[in-house]
This record gives C-alpha cells, structure tokens and sequence, in this order.
C-alpha cells in the first residue's frame, strides 16, 4: 500500500511534558517485549523509538536543569546561561521532531503488520501531544488498510440470488470473520437479501417446508429493512447478524447443504 507523506512535526514549539514523551515508550515497549525476534523490522522500529526518545528525555532535563532554582546569575553569566536555554530549547524541538517521525515509522509498520489498535494507539498519544496532523496522517492510514483488508475478503465472494450452500456458507464465514466497524456493518445489510433469497431456492429444491419457512422470513425480513432503515433495532422487526447467520446455517442444515 502506497504511504501518503506524513505532515512535518511542529518543531516551533518545543513545551514537551515528560508524560507526552514517554507515551510512545512505553508502546515501543510493549512491542518489543512481544516481538519472538529482535531482528524484526517491527522490533527495529521501536528501538529506534526508544533511542529518539532517550535522547529527548536527556534533552528535556538539561532544560529542567537551566530553569530550575529562583536565583539567576547577573551579568555575562546570566547572558551565557539564556543562550544555553535558547539552544537547549531547539535542540528539544529538533529531537521531539525527530520522536514524531519515529512514531510515524513505527505506526505504519504496525499497519503493515495490520496491528491497527496499536496503530490507533500511537495516533491518539500525538493527538494528546499536540500534533493533531500527525495523529490525522496515522488514523487514514489505518482506515485505509482496513478498507483495502475488507474489500479483498469481499472480493472472494459473488454475491447472487442462486448461490449454492457452500457459496452460502463461504459468504457467512467471511462476513463473520470481518473486524467489527461500520464497513462490516454495511458489507452485512448489503448481501444479506442475497443469502436470504438463496436460502429459499435451496430449501425449494428440497421440498423441505419448515426450511422454506424460515428462509422465507429471513427475506421478508430483509426486505422490510431495506425498505424501512429506521427499522433496524427494532425488537420486532430488527434482523441482528446473529439471527441472520444462525437463521442461514439452519436452513442449510435442514437441507443438507
């Protein structure tokens, strides 16, 4: 998958709390601590998170050192104490900048690796950090991984009115094995007037009524919700995947398909 060019890291503002920089820490951690090989480009990645990060942290204490106490020195000293803060400030900018990037690195590894929470994970401690364009980059980049994931699992089945059990039984185990979100949702209320309507075609072949029955009300089901959206949660009328899919494996068990 083609990686759009991450928005550059705010370096103008370099007020990093320790809690912020240490966030990606402990992520890069706990990657490290699951990866069998230490050799892995995922592990790579995250070490190369901690050593940014190391070198941040050493950055943000020297800081912490030039500021802290209320005495301030008179004279040339206090002129040569102010350029010291001037320039340990950039240098905190430049390696937060540098952190940020890594963070990037490492999310879209993890998308690669199609380990989107941890991916989502790190975009929401930019989020947190301030860098909103970074945190935006990440999460497209695991919306689109997951889209590009689901329309290949769909891409295997050809959804038609006369599919065969085992069409029928491939299609519910894929629609089942999808990741639980809204394009699943929509995969669902989109085929599921298919396998009804299939349903009904084997169950006619069969002569078996009961079979015919009951797949004949997964369709009106169907068909009223498409029909009627608003319908969907109703107790009454609502056809939850749970029923739908149980209903369907039913018939085909009736059938002995």
């Amino acid at each position: 998958m083609a990686k759009r060019e991450p928005p550059r890291p705010d370096v103008t503002s370099p007020q990093v709390s320790l809690r912020q920089a240490v966030g990606p820490v402990i992520v890069a951690y706990g990657i490290l601590s699951n990866q069998r090989s230490a050799a892995s480009a995922l592990a790579a990645e995250a070490q190369t998170l901690l050593d940014l990060s190391e070198n941040l942290l050493r950055k943000l204490g020297l800081v912490h050192l030039l500021t802290a106490g209320s005495a301030r020195p008179d004279g040339p000293a206090q002129t040569d104490q102010a350029d010291r803060l001037v320039e340990a400030y950039a240098q905190v900018g430049m390696s937060w900048a540098l952190v940020v990037s890594g963070v990037t690195r490492l999310a879209e590894r993890l998308i690669d690796d199609a380990d989107w929470p941890t991916a989502r994970l790190l975009a929401n401690l930019m989020t947190e950090s301030g860098e909103a364009g970074v945190a935006k980059h990440i999460e497209t980049l695991v919306d689109a991984a997951q889209e590009a994931r689901v329309s290949a699992q769909l891409a295997r089945i050809r959804f038609h009115t006369a599919m065969s059990a085992t069409e029928v039984r491939q299609a519910v185990d894929i629609l089942m094995g999808l990741e639980i979100g809204p394009r699943r949702e929509r995969a669902i209320k989109t085929f599921r007037t298919f396998l009804a309507a299939s349903a009904v075609n084997i169950a006619r072949q069969t002569q078996d009524y009961s079979a015919q029955s009951l797949a004949q009300d997964l369709v009106n089901r169907c068909n009223t919700l498409n029909n009627n959206p608003v319908l969907e949660d109703h107790p009454n009328y609502g056809l939850p995947e749970e029923r739908l899919f149980a209903g369907l494996i039913t018939v085909l068990d009736m059938c002995g398909g």
